[in-house]
C-alpha cells in the first residue's frame, strides 16, 4: 500500500497551517481516498473479525521520526467511519503527541491526566468529531510514559475500548527510538509501520520489525508514505514487499541481484 500525502493532499477547513498536516473530506482527490480505503481493506483481512464482535485494536507506528504515521492514522480512522464502522483513534504517543493538532481540538485534560488518575473516560472523550468517530486526545507530555502503559488502567481502557468500538486505532511512538511502543504492541491485534523512502532505510526496518517480533505481536505490514509510484515502483516495491528481509538482517540472493542490477544501469547510464 502506497500513500503519497505530500503532493496529493489539497488544502481544506481542517488543515492545521503550522503543522502542515491535512485530512480526508470531501473534496480530497479519489486516489487519495482510495488509497486509504484500500489500506482499510488490506487491515481488515490482515485481522481476523473476533469472537463476540470485539474490536480489533491496530498500532501504527513507523521505525523513525517524521514519517507521518499520525497523519496516516488519523486519515485511517476518518476513513473507517466514513465506512461506517464504529472507530476511535487514540493518541499515545506521550512524549510529542500529534493528533491533538491534527484534528485542531482545543487544549484540555487527556490520556495522561486519565492514565494517572486525574480524571475520568468521559471527561476526555471527544465524541463525534465526525459520525462513527471518537478520539481520545493527549495534550500535555508525561515524564514517564512507559511507566503509565504498563498499568492496569491502561489495558482495562482497551478492553473497554474493544467493547464499545470497532476498530481502535492506537497512533503510538516511533518503535525504533522509544521503548512505548513494545510495550503497546502485545495489547494489540496487529502494528503496522509507516515507512518513508527518504527517511526509512534497509537497517532501521529491519531494527523495526525485530522489535515487533520481540515483542510476539502480529506484524501487519508496510504503509508507504510520500513515495513517487512511477518513479519508485520498482526498485521500492521489490526491496520492502517482494523479498523482505532476512532474519540476519542480510539481503536475500534475490536482492542481490536486483542491488546488481542497478548498479550495472547506473554504470551504462
Amino acid at each position: 500500500m502506497s500513500i503519497n500525502l505530500k503532493s496529493l493532499f489539497s488544502k481544506n477547513k481542517h488543515e492545521v497551517h503550522h503543522g502542515k498536516r491535512w485530512l480526508l473530506n470531501e473534496s480530497s482527490p479519489f486516489i487519495m481516498t482510495e488509497a486509504f480505503r484500500n489500506l482499510l481493506s488490506n487491515l481488515t483481512f490482515a485481522v481476523p473479525k473476533k469472537e463476540n464482535d470485539i474490536g480489533k485494536i491496530i498500532g501504527i507506528s513507523s521505525a523513525t521520526v517524521s514519517e507521518g504515521k499520525s497523519t496516516i492514522v488519523s486519515n485511517l480512522a476518518i476513513t473507517c467511519a466514513n465506512a461506517g464502522y464504529k472507530t476511535v483513534i487514540i493518541d499515545c504517543d506521550m512524549r510529542k503527541p500529534k493528533i491533538r493538532s491534527i484534528f485542531n481540538l482545543p487544549k484540555s485534560k487527556g490520556l495522561v491526566d486519565f492514565l494517572s488518575g486525574q480524571i475520568k473516560y468521559e471527561e476526555f472523550l471527544i465524541k463525534d468529531y465526525i459520525p462513527n468517530l471518537d478520539i481520545l486526545p493527549t495534550y500535555k507530555t508525561a515524564p514517564n510514559p512507559t511507566a503509565l502503559l504498563v498499568t492496569p488502567v491502561f489495558e482495562e481502557l482497551l478492553e473497554r475500548l474493544s467493547h464499545e468500538y470497532e476498530y481502535v486505532l492506537i497512533d503510538t511512538p516511533p518503535i525504533n527510538v522509544v521503548s512505548d511502543c513494545i510495550n503497546i504492541a502485545p495489547k494489540t491485534d496487529g502494528i503496522a509501520l509507516v515507512v518513508r523512502p527518504e527517511l526509512s532505510d534497509h537497517k532501521s526496518i529491519q531494527n523495526a520489525i525485530y522489535n515487533i517480533e520481540f515483542t510476539e505481536s502480529n506484524f501487519l505490514g508496510f504503509i508507504m508514505n510520500s513515495i513517487n509510484q512511477k518513479e519508485n515502483r520498482g526498485r521500492y516495491y521489490k526491496k520492502y514487499y517482494k523479498y523482505g528481509y532476512s532474519s540476519s538482517g542480510q539481503k536475500t540472493s534475490e536482492e542481490s541481484k536486483i542491488d546488481e542490477k542497478e548498479e550495472k544501469n547506473k554504470v551504462k547510464e
